[in-house]
């Protein structure tokens, strides 16, 4: 029952959320629109896969007996989280 009451709350989510986007795209035809649709999409699947890695760091980093401040600054650190990281150190220019 309880799973029938959390589908229906994602199925309304969803309309609002089709309808919301329905307003937003006012006058913008729908062949333009798919651009906009696809890019966000795509941010959100990169958001996902990076949560998802870091929450996997975390796990590797506390096994190792890393904690407090030095997990957070290790888990902020954008440059180079992984030995094969490190190995592809200045393929890319970082800014």
């Amino acid at each position: 029952m309880a799973n029938d009451d959390a589908s229906n709350n994602d199925l309304a989510y969803a309309d609002t959320l089709w309808k919301s986007a329905d307003t937003l795209r006012g006058q913008v035809d729908a062949a333009e629109y798919k651009h906009v649709v696809l890019g966000l999409l795509f941010l959100k699947y990169i958001s996902d896969s990076f949560e998802a890695r870091r929450e996997e760091l975390q796990v590797e980093l506390e096994k190792d007996g890393i904690g407090g401040p030095q997990l957070e600054s290790l888990l902020e650190n954008r440059r180079s989280t992984t030995a094969a990281d490190r190995n592809a150190s200045g393929v890319l220019p970082v800014s």
